[in-house]
């Protein structure tokens, strides 16, 4: 049943209120996950601290001016 439930493709009369449930609980997993101490660990949050310097990597300069109008 999880198989036909987990993916919004499958839906149907019969299966939107699963789907629904599913893609409900699959979220409140997640938001779980990433705001318990492990998960932010795990992504490398550090917090609201202050930086001596910000650089933007050339590449990614490189990367904006080359699809902007303006270049």
């Amino acid at each position: 049943m999880l198989d036909v439930i987990a993916f919004r493709e499958n839906n149907s009369p019969e299966l939107g209120a699963g789907i629904q449930f599913f893609d409900w609980a699959r979220r409140l997993v997640v938001d779980a996950y990433y705001t318990s101490p492990v998960g932010i660990k795990g992504v490398g949050y550090i917090g609201n601290s202050a930086m001596s310097t910000f650089n933007v990597p050339q590449a990614a300069v490189d990367y904006a001016l080359k699809r902007s109008p303006f270049a």
